[in-house]
């Protein structure tokens, strides 16, 4: 089934948690990155190209109005659809946050054409610029225990991101999938200390 909406997130570090949780040891995983203001200012401009109705608001400052762009998507979202041939990628406002989308910093992507992939619409918005307004970061798998543990500290884990019992058993059961992986970076340090050693002397 082809999903409209998918899960964004406005903070760089949650994004990372997740890349990080997914990768497996064959393939990669990564972050997209995206200019909220540039996908805001082009998308609109396509929508009220493309739509007859909307033409009449083509020359309003979209890009630099969120606000305005939540207007138009709220009149216009029903009319994107395959049958007007129309791909592309809108950022969707929910008209209320659960508290884990407040604790994720979480929004949505739409695509106007969900019988296409996100890189379909993507592509079909066909600009020069675009590849300077969307970046792929690529995330090596060798970097997945320390990526984690480095997000640990900075409370960056399932328990904090999903509050409740499920978020603290999801959290345990990701803890023990990489403590079974790849060497830590720590793992020196609690060798030392299990020898007795620490940073400067000995532990009594």
């Amino acid at each position: 089934m082809a999903l409209r909406l998918l899960d964004w997130t406005k903070s760089p570090y949650v994004a990372a948690y997740f890349a990080l949780e997914d990768i497996n040891k064959k393939e990669c995983g990564a972050i997209w990155a995206v200019n909220e203001a540039w996908l805001r200012g082009h998308a609109a401009r396509l929508i009220c190209e493309s739509l007859p109705q909307y033409h009449h608001v083509l020359e309003r400052d979209f890009e630099g109005s969120p606000d305005l762009f939540k207007e138009l998507i709220d009149l216009c979202f029903d009319d994107l659809s395959a049958k007007n041939g129309l791909k592309c990628i809108v950022q969707v406002s929910p008209k209320r946050q659960s508290r884990r989308q407040i604790i994720q910093q979480g929004c949505f992507l739409s695509l106007a054409d969900p019988s296409c992939t996100f890189l379909d619409n993507l592509g079909a918005m066909n600009v020069p610029e675009s590849a300077r307004f969307f970046h792929k970061l690529s995330i090596s798998p060798n970097v997945q225990a320390e990526g984690l543990m480095a997000l640990n500290h900075m409370n960056m884990e399932r328990g904090s991101l999903f509050p409740g019992l499920d978020g603290f058993g999801q959290s345990l059961t990701v803890a023990c999938r990489i403590l079974t992986r790849a060497e830590s970076p720590y793992d020196g340090m609690k060798q030392d200390l299990e020898s007795g050693m620490d940073l400067g002397g000995t532990v009594d």
